[in-house]
């Protein structure tokens, strides 16, 4: 490729050329080597380019294997050489067959400044170097900072009858990831990671949580990157309480025509009472009575027929609050038991046997 009609041509005091195999020594005014000599292809040439104090430059090359430079022009006479005390130096590579190896950059002649590596080559015809050489420090300390990411927002839970569902905003990066964490109380000295949620979503239900427990949980965002990745901040706090545990042993055993006692294993657990059911002629269950924490059984006789069948729940619960009106928090249904009264004889009454 014709180099001297890019901008790279134009734009430089001087440099070198290269067109089809042919070297020469040019500058913003045109090319100042009118006969380059032909060079070889597929030949290793060393180039030197010597900037004098007094302006311009020393153009020299030499073969691989030579130890002799050879000088190809001298722009120091050149009345319309660049003046500028500065030395700028850049590398245009629009050539075809042309293979950039190696760039050094020295003071005088002893100081090695630059040690450029090897040429890495990419799509597009995008070089890098290894090895570059760092400056003092300027005489001005200058500070930017990148803003921290943002963490996400607005955390909420809802108990749900499979786990606690948890809720958050994001107004961050799309393709970031989140980080669910928890602590349970009384073992809560720092949050382990539980989850990971994908991208663009921001809900999550936690259905491995026990009954009557306090749980308390953080989300952060993340994002791998090829700098390592980063975390966001944690996300405001939020503690789940989860509900009483539901009694699964409930048995019931017909002590007459007129009493039905039923009997269950406490759950030992935050619950401040029981709520006993019974199945009505409709078939919906409706509360019998309520029965304190300590209770492990009950006898029925209310409204009681002989050779009768009659169907029982039972399920814990919690004050959340004394109110008025008082709130609580109810376990789940325990197992339902069926049971039927026997034949009526003498003597049956209500008192208990």
């Amino acid at each position: 490729k014709d180099q001297s009609t890019s901008f790279y041509y134009n734009a430089l005091a001087s440099g070198l050329y290269f067109n089809n195999g042919q070297f020469a020594a040019y500058d913003g005014n045109g090319i100042k080597y009118p006969s380059p000599a032909q060079y070889y292809t597929y030949t290793d040439y060393q180039f030197r380019v010597v900037a004098l104090v007094a302006g311009g430059a020393r153009y020299l090359k030499r073969k691989a294997g030579e130890t002799i430079w050879t000088s190809i022009i001298d722009t120091s006479a050149d009345a319309g050489r660049d003046k500028s005390p500065t030395l700028r130096l850049a590398v245009h590579q629009a050539a075809q067959d042309a293979l950039i190896s190696r760039m050094q950059v020295r003071k005088a002649v002893t100081e090695s400044l630059v040690s450029l590596g090897s040429e890495e080559q990419a799509a597009g015809g995008c070089y890098s170097y290894a090895n570059l050489w760092e400056s003092g420090f300027s005489t001005e300390d200058v500070w930017a900072a990148t803003p921290a990411p943002v963490a996400p927002s607005g955390l909420s839970g809802v108990l749900l009858a499979n786990g606690a569902e948890l809720n958050w905003s994001w107004n961050g990066d799309a393709d970031a990831d989140f980080i669910v964490a928890r602590c349970q109380t009384g073992n809560c000295t720092t949050l382990a990671d539980v989850a990971t949620v994908p991208a663009g979503t921001h809900t999550y239900l936690d259905s491995s949580i026990l009954p009557s427990i306090a749980y308390h949980y953080r989300v952060r965002a993340t994002k791998p990157s090829a700098c390592g990745g980063w975390q966001s901040a944690e996300s405001n706090e939020l503690v789940v309480t989860t509900l009483p545990g539901g009694v699964s042993d409930l048995q019931a055993t017909a002590v007459n025509s007129r009493m039905i006692r039923l009997d269950w294993t406490s759950l030992a657990g935050d619950e401040d009472g029981y709520q006993l059911l019974k199945q009505t002629q409709t078939g919906l269950f409706v509360p019998l009575l309520d029965l304190p924490a300590a209770a492990t059984s009950h006898s029925d006789t209310l409204a009681l027929e002989p050779e009768t069948t009659y169907r029982y729940r039972i399920r814990a619960w919690r004050i959340e609050s004394v109110g008025p009106p008082e709130i609580r928090s109810y376990g789940g249904f325990s197992n339902t038991v069926e049971v039927q009264t026997l034949p009526w004889i003498e003597g049956d009454g209500v008192c208990a046997q």
